[in-house]
């Protein structure tokens, strides 16, 4: 057995002593119930793609590129979505190992043995396909210039966009336990990936040399454990200019001046999903369930809601004036975003939302069901409160 495997492999057996984190949990609660309230806002699905499930082993997630969607399923069915129709949908029959990168021209996406495959965005045609040499878990950044994936032992490796010709490899030290969760990147004006790191680390690497040019401590590890000391920054690090907010699994949330390097704020918090920002509004699900939201320039709570304990609540998007959340049973949940209070509920095919929402603009998203459901959904408001 490898390290990475190795790795994989003790952390999914570690985190088994927190039922919220291992789905086999015999003693697993219950789903809270959902609760009734009077609805504020409108959800109906605007179109839908249908892929093949993830097998419960990856977590496939779409991607926005140029108000289209680009979505894959696990064993290889991919296609996109724009305008509420179905441009082209194929079968790679391959199976694939994390979500789709697209910028609007190409499509990427990984097998499960490491090769990377980039596709046209227009048609679905094949441009190139290269060996990665390593298991892929996270979605791809795709830029102009070049393809960056990130390996399961989190060294980052870019291509070139044009053949995948390999430009340069970017690799750090892990510690021995770790949470096996999508580990976010963000683009910055082309120019830098903001990369998130074990023990609580945010890293700025330069795309056109793999260059690091500065590190950023969200979180430090405590405890005596390797299962206490675990301080993983989880999803995709959020850019605000000019700061970068991330947070971390027993750790902290925070932002950071990019200017500068300086702690805007941070305050104690764990997370396995991630957050959301926009202008002064932060939000992010804690472990136990619940969405909290915050005052992005001083960390202030703002709100708390509680309701969906149990829920496996996805990662929180913003969306207009709403918080959009997914959960385990296949419900998209909106939320007021200046009190929390509940909007609008839909349902999908009632399989789990585990995949983070994607925003297209201010009133539409798309989610991605376990069962390989693609839905985008338009906001709309209750003629009550037109």
């Amino acid at each position: 057995m490898n390290r990475t495997h190795f790795v994989a492999a003790v952390a999914a057996l570690a985190l088994g002593a927190c039922s919220s984190l291992n789905p086999f949990a015999s003693d697993e609660p219950k789903p809270a119930p959902l609760v009734e309230f009077s609805p504020h806002a409108s959800l109906r699905v605007a179109a839908r793609l249908d892929v093949d499930d993830n097998e419960g082993a990856v977590v496939m997630t779409p991607a926005v590129a140029r108000d289209a969607v680009y979505a894959a399923g696990a064993t290889g069915e991919i296609g996109k979505l724009e305008d509420g129709r179905t441009v082209w949908q194929k079968d790679l029959d391959l199976k694939l190992s994390a979500g789709v990168g697209a910028d609007g021209r190409l499509m990427t996406v990984v097998t499960r043995h490491g090769l990377l495959i980039a596709l046209d965005a227009a048609d679905g045609a094949e441009r190139w396909r290269v060996e990665v040499g390593a298991e892929v878990l996270d979605v791809p950044i795709v830029s102009e210039e070049y393809v960056v994936v990130r390996a399961s032992d989190s060294r980052l490796i870019a291509f070139s966009a044009v053949d995948g010709e390999r430009k340069w490899t970017y690799q750090r030290g892990t510690p021995a336990l770790v949470v096996r969760s999508q580990v976010g990147m963000t683009l910055i004006e082309n120019k830098l990936i903001v990369a998130a790191y074990p023990g609580g680390k945010l890293v700025g690497i330069l795309i056109d040399t793999g260059a690091p040019v500065w590190e950023l401590a969200l979180a430090a590890p405590r405890g005596v454990t390797e299962l206490e000391r675990i301080t993983d920054v989880v999803g995709e690090p959020v850019f605000v200019e000019p700061e970068i907010c991330a947070v971390a699994f027993q750790g902290k949330l925070g932002c950071f001046d990019l200017r500068d390097g300086r702690p805007t704020w941070s305050r104690d918090f764990s997370s396995i999903t991630g957050l959301d920002r926009a202008g002064r509004l932060l939000v992010a699900t804690h472990e136990n369930n619940s969405v909290q939201a915050f005052n992005a320039e001083d960390g202030a709570p703002l709100w708390q809601q509680k309701a969906l304990a149990h829920r496996k609540v996805s990662r929180p998007l913003i969306v207009g004036r709403y918080v959009v959340v997914g959960d385990v049973q296949g419900y998209v949940h909106l939320l007021e975003n200046d009190t929390g209070e509940f909007a609008a509920r839909a349902k999908t095919d009632g399989s789990p939302i585990i995949a983070p929402p994607r925003r297209i603009d201010d009133s539409h998203f798309v989610v991605q069901t376990e069962e390989g459901g693609v839905f985008v959904f338009a906001i709309g408001r209750e003629e009550s409160d037109s």
